[in-house]
This record gives C-alpha cells, structure tokens and sequence, in this order.
C-alpha cells in the first residue's frame, strides 16, 4: 500500500522495499507469540526509515486525540532555559483544578528525577520547583483535556496578537473569520501567532490567507507525481470538506491552490511567530505570508512537515480502529520552494528569557511584538 500510493519513486523507494521484506522476516521469527503493540511500533520503525512526513500507522486512540482534539495532560508547556526546565505556560484544566504551578517555576525534579517537559505535561507525579529561592512541592494528575483551538486576539506592548493554534475545518467558517477579522480592521500591527500549530485544512489556510492578501492569488501547487495523466490539473474549491479535497487529489496530477475573494481586508503591516512544531498547512500559511506579504517570520524554524497525508484503514491486517497515513502529494510554493524537510526558516531568532516568564508575561510575544 505505502509503495503503491506514496509520492516518493525510483531506487531509493526499490531498496527501502526490499529492505522491509527481510527485516519483517526477521521480526516475525523471533515474536513468541502475536502482539498488536510490537507489531505496529515495528511497522512505524520501517515507516520512518523513509524519513518523510505523513507517514505513519495510529491506533485507535492515537487517530481519535487527532480527530477529536483531545490529550490526557496536566496543562503545562515548558522549555529548557539556560540549562533550566522552566514552566512557561498553566492551563486551568478541564476540572476547574489548577495545580499551583506558575509561569516562572524552574523545575527541579519529578518524582524524585530528572525529567522532559512531554513528561511533566503528560505523568501524574510530585514536581518540585524553585520559586524566588524557596523549592515547592505539587502533586500532578493528568486529565482529558479537549483543546479549544479557536483563533484569538490578544494586545501586546500596542500590537495585536492573532493568535492560530490550529488550521481544523470547524474554526474556519467564514461567520466565525469575519467576527475576528473585523477586529483586526484597523489595526496597524498585527502578529500572527502559530506556535505549535500542527496544520489541518488546507482550505482552511486558504480563507484566512485571503484576508490579508485580499484578492484571489496563486500561492502554490500540490504535485502528485506517480498520477499518470501528467497535464490533469485542478484548483481547490473554497469548501472545507475533507473528502472533496482528496477526490480532486486522486483525480490531478497538480492541484493550484489561490487565495479567494473576500468581504474584508486587513491592510495592517504582519508578522509571523512560528517554532520547531508549526507545521503542514501552518508552514504553507507562514511561508505565503513571506513571499506575498513580505512579512517579517520572527521565533524559530518549522518542522518542514509539508506533504499531503491521505489516512486509509488497515482493518484487513490488525482489529481495533488502525489507520495509516500516506504522503501521496508534495507542496511547491509559487516562488518554487520546497518545504518539506526543509522547513520555514525565520528572519529574527527568539529565545526564551526567564526574566520574562518570571514577570508573568509570554517571552516570545514580548520580543517579536517590540521587532514590529
């Protein structure tokens, strides 16, 4: 299936194939007995030896926190600052509980160890921090959270944040963009917030580009190169649904994507905010506001995940829900730029100052709105 629908071709795919079938062998002949779990964390060892974006086997569970945007987590974001692990972000969770944690805190252990920030986010535990020189001491416990990844806007040192979590179909309608957009109307600052912001729809990207840009432009092209009908083109519809978009895939060799016609136009100066996970649809948007806009990119570079992921069933091969997603097509922007891999880069590099988080404030917001 991965050989037959992946956008990649030629000798190296031949030779990774080829690859697959011995080391499965092998696999196979040492497993005592089957185990769905080992079978499908080997399958996605095989998967990234490719090492493409969009290529990878989910379980239930995994394909649901996706879909259904949700994760079991203790509403805390943290980096490594100076060689510290320090809280730079609580969340109230879903509960009401908030666990006492402050932007600021410098993490000294977690359970009486050494830890990541994934770990403290997603582990229920006693975490010790240092606090204006005195260490405390909270208990964690990890909760459902549904993450609500509406767009919003916030005021920073007299610019506005617009602040885009995520690119999914049902934050995108144009009654929901057209309420925010009119806020931004006059502004003359404006900056876009797309940290951590893994993609979604790319239809999605479209309408809000087009709020900036202001009338329908080209801004790039998926190519699926194995389509045998090389001169088949098409152009994305301003409709979010998912299904339409992969029928005018399967049925296009290259399919145009432009900006469309709206009711508003933002004509403040922009800026861009990304870090190492805005990715997809998210580094489509960034990077179309560089060449189109000229707009100044300010944080760090993104993950150069840029394919498009096409999920299929795997019912026939393992029970319980699994699915795979498949990289069937690669973006091209109109200045011919590739960004898989390669990523977005940015034009001013931000780092995290602990004095900033200590005084309550978003470290990165701080420094890109004072560069505008």
């Amino acid at each position: 299936m991965v050989s037959e629908n992946i956008y990649i071709q030629g000798e190296y795919l031949k030779n990774w194939l080829d690859e697959c079938k011995l080391k499965t062998q092998k696999f196979y002949s040492y497993l005592d007995q089957k185990n769905q779990r080992q079978e499908l964390d080997f399958a996605n060892t095989l998967l990234a030896e490719l090492k493409v974006s969009h290529l990878q086997i989910f379980d239930e569970q995994e394909s649901s926190k996706i879909w259904e945007e949700w994760d079991l987590q203790n509403g805390l974001n943290s980096q490594y600052i100076n060689g510290d692990l320090v809280i730079t972000r609580v969340e109230k969770l879903n509960s009401g509980k908030i666990s006492g944690l402050k932007m600021g805190d410098v993490v000294k252990s977690f359970n009486g160890d050494v830890v990541s920030p994934e770990i403290i986010n997603t582990q229920a535990g006693t975490i010790v921090v240092s606090r204006k020189n005195k260490e405390l001491k909270f208990q964690l416990y990890p909760e459902k959270i549904l993450e609500d990844n509406r767009l919003e806007i916030l005021e920073v040192n007299n610019v506005s944040v617009l602040k885009v979590p995520s690119f999914k179909a049902k934050y995108f309608s144009y009654q929901e963009l057209d309420k925010i957009m009119k806020n931004l109307e006059n502004k003359k600052k404006i900056l876009i917030d797309m940290r951590g912001n893994a993609g979604g729809n790319f239809v999605a990207g479209l309408r809000f580009l087009s709020y900036f840009i202001c009338q329908p432009q080209k801004i790039g092209s998926f190519i699926k190169s194995k389509k045998e009908n090389k001169f088949s083109v098409a152009e994305l519809p301003d409709d979010l649904d998912d299904d339409l978009q992969i029928d005018i895939l399967n049925q296009s060799h290259r399919v145009e994507l432009s900006t469309f016609a709206t009711r508003q136009c933002i004509l403040g100066k922009v800026g861009v905010i990304i870090n190492s996970q805005t990715a997809s649809t998210a580094e489509m948007v960034a990077n179309t506001f560089r060449e189109i806009n000229k707009a100044k990119i300010f944080g760090a570079g993104s993950s150069g995940q840029l394919l498009v992921g096409i999920w299929y069933n795997l019912d026939h091969i393992w029970s319980g829900g699994v699915k795979i997603m498949i990289p069937e097509a690669e973006y091209i922007s109109r200045e011919n730029k590739k960004i898989e891999e390669v990523g977005v880069t940015v034009d001013k590099v931000i780092y995290d100052r602990l004095s900033d988080y200590q005084n309550g404030s978003d470290s990165w917001l701080e420094q890109a709105s004072k560069e505008m």
